[in-house]
């Protein structure tokens, strides 16, 4: 029973953090008391509470309690922190630390207790795995870099240890656990807002090697990125961009894109499969006055969305409530946060997923003959769900004539060859009768072009010679559904002064598959095959007024599938200084090869730094941040003929041992009244392996002060550390000094001294030797009374404290082979 626990306890957890990291975490869901059934915890926000809302198993939440926090709540996250079975609530607030909440398996929560976090500031919410592999779930947030927290199994956490995953001076904004690579160890999807390209973000893929470090990737082009679960069916989380899905190939890469007008409403979503049809859905939490939800079609396309309520509140989280099979959703009033319901799924499954459809028509001249016919292309497509391949057909007409119909082909489009008469034809359509694609199960609507077609033909033939056209292709082989661009270039095959112009129709293996316009002369277009194999590809020439049509010879594109096997690459890695000292410049080439398609990732520790391909005019520069030893490798991601390869090279900069940095808390100016004593924290933060024991001192500090640091010395661990300086001052003070005085008192002790002195002298001596042998011990005894009963009239003295004023102070952080120095203004008042 507690091994099934234990698994549903990390179902609820991928779930919520599946859901929610696609709004503000403001809800998660997992068994709080032990009865296997979904319970919510809501952050309340400004009210600084945290509500607790057990699941009876009908869809009911009941015996709402609330949680205090420090601070305004920005997020909330159930895991199980202590290692004990049951999840506890990690909270992350606005203006202060995160805290965390241990459970007790029963639906009870301990106090909230601050997370130790030191100085580091984080951008993000938490991920929460176990990135280490030693049993205990960690934390990582976001920063400049990625801070990790280790686990140690009873609710407490280590030190930050900060990790680069990325070069690009990018601030980590969002992170997402995953396991891109299938290696049963957690990978993060990172998100970032890029200071270097003028904030634009970035998305990496960080593919964890389980001794802490990560190798980076990045996703070329991609802004606003989030994390999908599989959306095509093979078995790889995919990645949401703005208008683009790329989607993994299980190795920490990516297969292809596609581009999708809605994938940034997708990625707004929550992805859940909402109509349980097997195929991941994205339900739009905040899209008020209503609820919808796209359906997705299980290849990586979604249908037109479904109203689901007209309800104004908010999606927060999702889950099976009443144990049906469907998932329910967890609203939210907006206006009152509080405020929680719950919408119950009805338990409908669609036959298949409605999309709507656009047409766009084309021809493939513009000014033609009626001695050749004119291709008509009809394109069909979609939104969101992509073109139906191979179903239904087109019907073409002019004005009210019907010119024919044609068969969509597996590409979605539909040619017809027509003659006109002489004349001006300007309202050429083609209208789509929809039709079910039982490729993808979608039902795409029927459509008609928006915008009509114009074709001018002439009674009589062009007058010019037939031109020449020749047809080139941007890559053979290619990898399925990767773009490959044909380019046809058409001249005239006599002297003229004309050129041509028009349109060129491009077809495969006699299907047409697109239409360009001659630009500056040729004519280009990108297409992404999704049937591999062999492809003859032709392109024609439509003519205009001066040149009729022509036609190239057939070029071959071989279609590769993601599948077929690839011969070995190897890659070739030079690390050379610039002309700059300090800075080193990277070049990788492929041996053999003199033009890869694919460009080549350069990494340093396993951080990413650039994507750059073979010879390119912009090189490829690193500036080592601290000294230390550089790992610096280039991987060549292989194409459809050649598998990957990675080169590596080791750099060596100052102390081969590592670096550090120096920070100090709350900042370097000291303000401290004489006689009083300051503290500042001075942390050190370990870079390129560094771990050597680090002593402490201060120099030129200001008279009558003094430093201490507990501790000293200190020894990193792979982690960040701090010690604690203390200064210290002193205060003036006056001190009064004795002094021979003329006062009465002081001179009556003397003579009654004197006169009490020979009285017993000449009493205790009977012969005049003894009582002259007295006399100068009489003397002395006189001149020490007189010395007691001195005193008065000289005035005070003073001792300096500590100036008042500015200065500088010098902290000297010193290891073997590394020494910095931090300077810390005083200021004593």
């Amino acid at each position: 029973m507690r091994n099934y626990r234990v698994n549903f306890i990390s179902l609820c957890f991928l779930l919520c953090c599946s859901s929610l990291s696609y709004s503000q975490t403001i809800a998660a869901v997992g068994d709080l008391n032990g009865d296997l059934k979904p319970d919510v915890v809501v952050g309340n926000g400004t009210l600084r509470t945290v509500s607790v809302l057990l699941n009876d198993g009908t869809g009911h939440l009941t015996g709402a309690h609330f949680l205090p926090v420090s601070n305004n709540v920005q997020s909330v996250f159930l895991a199980d922190l202590n290692h004990d079975g049951h999840l506890d609530i990690l909270v992350t607030e606005l203006g202060g630390p995160p805290e965390i909440m241990f459970g007790d398996g029963a639906g009870g929560f301990t106090a909230a207790a601050q997370l130790p976090l030191g100085t580091l500031v984080p951008s993000s919410d938490p991920a929460i795995a176990d990135f280490n592999g030693d049993g205990f779930l960690d934390l990582a947030f976001g920063a400049s870099d990625v801070a990790f927290l280790f686990g140690d199994g009873h609710g407490g956490f280590s030190a930050p240890h900060q990790v680069t995953i990325g070069l690009e001076g990018a601030t980590i904004a969002h992170l997402y656990v995953t396991d891109a690579n299938h290696d049963g160890k957690p990978d993060l999807f990172a998100v970032g807002g890029n200071v270097r390209l003028g904030g634009s973000p970035v998305c990496y893929v960080a593919l964890n090697n389980g001794n802490g470090g990560f190798t980076t990737s990045n996703l070329e082009f991609a802004q606003l990125c989030k994390l999908a679960p599989d959306l095509n069916g093979d078995g790889n989380d995919d990645y949401l961009s703005q208008f683009t899905t790329y989607y993994g190939d299980g190795q920490g890469g990516t297969l292809f894109t596609l581009s999708r007008i809605n994938s940034i409403k997708l990625a707004d979503g929550i992805p859940v499969d909402y109509d349980h049809n097997g195929a991941v859905d994205f339900v739009q939490f905040d899209v008020q006055p209503m609820i919808q939800y796209f359906p997705g079609n299980g290849h990586g396309g979604f249908g037109d969305p479904i109203t689901i309520s007209t309800s104004t509140f908010r999606v927060i989280a999702v889950a099976d409530l009443n144990g049906d099979g469907f998932p329910d959703l967890v609203l939210q009033d907006p206006l009152n946060p509080a405020s929680i319901s719950v919408f119950l799924n009805p338990g409908t499954t669609p036959v298949s997923v409605a999309s709507a459809s656009q047409t766009q028509i084309s021809a493939s001249a513009v000014t033609a003959s009626t001695a050749a016919p004119v291709t008509l292309v009809a394109s069909v497509g979609s939104l969101n769900a992509g073109s139906p391949q191979g179903a239904g057909s087109v019907a073409f007409t002019d004005g009210a004539n019907s010119l024919g119909s044609a068969p969509v082909n597996i590409y979605g489009i539909a040619a017809l060859d027509f003659s006109f008469a002489s004349g001006v034809h300007s309202t050429v359509n083609g209208a789509y009768n929809g039709a079910l694609d039982p490729a993808t199960n979608t039902q795409f609507g029927a459509s008609s072009s928006l915008t009509p077609a114009a074709v001018f033909v002439n009674p009589a033939a062009p007058s010019g010679a037939v031109p020449n056209i020749t047809l080139s292709t941007s890559v053979t082989p290619a990898r399925e559904l990767n773009p490959v661009t044909f380019t046809a270039t058409v001249t005239p095959s006599a002297p003229t002064v004309n050129t041509p112009s028009g349109n060129v129709v491009f077809r495969a293996d006699g299907n047409v598959i697109g239409v360009a316009a001659i630009q500056g002369p040729p004519a280009q277009l990108t297409f992404t095959f999704p049937n591999p194999g062999l492809h003859n590809i032709t392109a024609t020439y439509g003519g205009d007024g001066n040149f009729p049509p022509a036609t190239s010879s057939t070029l071959v594109e071989d279609i590769r599938a993601f599948t077929a096997a690839r011969a070995a690459s190897v890659t070739q890695l030079t690390v050379t200084p610039f002309t700059t000292p300090g800075i080193f410049v990277l070049n990788a080439t492929l041996s053999g090869v003199s033009a890869p398609p694919s460009k080549f990732i350069y990494r340093v520790n396993g951080a990413f730094l650039a994507r750059s391909p073979q010879n390119s005019p912009i090189q490829v520069f690193f500036t080592p941040p601290f000294q230390g030893t550089y790992t610096i490798s280039a991987e060549y991601p292989g194409d459809a003929v050649l598998a990957p390869s990675t080169a590596i090279s080791s750099l060596v900069v100052g102390n081969p041992g590592g670096d550090f940095a120096l920070e100090v808390v709350p900042n370097s100016v000291v303000a401290v009244k004489d006689g009083q004593s300051a503290t500042l924290t001075i942390t050190l933060d370990p870079r390129n392996g560094f771990n050597a024991p680090t002593t402490f001192t201060c120099t030129s500090l200001p008279a009558a002060s003094g430093c201490a640091f507990s501790p000293a010395t200190l020894t990193p661990n792979g982690a960040r550390i701090s010690t604690t300086l203390t200064f210290t001052t002193t205060a003036p003070r006056a001190v009064t000094v004795a002094g021979m005085g003329r006062n009465f008192f002081g001179w009556s002790m003397l003579a009654s001294g004197a006169f009490g002195l020979l009285l017993i002298g000449t009493r205790q001596s009977k012969t005049k030797a003894g009582r002259m042998a007295r006399i100068p011990a009489r003397l002395a005894l006189l001149a020490l009374l007189a010395g007691c009963g001195g005193g008065g009239g000289t005035p005070p003295q003073t001792i300096n404290g500590t100036p008042p004023g500015f200065s500088q102070m010098t902290i000297a952080a010193t290891s073997s082979g590394v020494t910095h120095n931090l300077q810390v203004s005083l200021n004593v008042q």
